[in-house]
């Protein structure tokens, strides 16, 4: 009898001991599922954080980019503002030169360094053809 309460005791204690074992594992499972959802939470806001961080660097470098490409075409519309005004003032000599070789040519040609007469430049009329001074202005057809 003695033997039969003391198996029946241990029976519930194990009863209640393996009730109490499944409850610990499980608490432990739920435990441990819930900490591997807390980390997986902290990767993700870190991922969104530093990819929130990465864009704003990207977009940063890019306006100090932009800024640096504005600065060299300012400068390069300056220069070409400087080379076009360099070349008009150039043109503008190399015309006043021209007339002032024109009106010498013009000058010699009256002064008697060239023709002394139209009927010289014209030639002595024997036919179509240009001598004098007038021949090297005109070219023949």
């Amino acid at each position: 009898n003695k033997l039969k309460e003391e198996r029946d005791r241990l029976l519930k204690k194990d009863d209640g001991s393996a009730i109490v074992e499944d409850l610990e594992r499980e608490v432990k499972k739920s435990k441990a599922d819930f900490e591997k959802v807390m980390k997986e939470m902290s990767v993700m806001r870190q991922q969104q954080m530093g990819g929130i961080a990465e864009a704003c660097e990207n977009i940063e470098e890019m306006c100090r980019n932009v800024g640096g490409y504005v600065k060299k075409v300012e400068q390069a519309i300056k220069d070409l503002e400087e080379e076009l005004e360099r070349a008009q003032e150039s043109q503008k000599k190399l015309r006043e030169e021209l007339q002032i070789a024109k009106n010498e040519e013009v000058k010699k040609s009256w002064a008697g360094e060239g023709a002394a007469s139209m009927a010289t430049m014209m030639g002595s009329g024997d036919g179509p053809e240009l001598k004098g001074i007038l021949k090297k202005h005109f070219v023949s057809a």
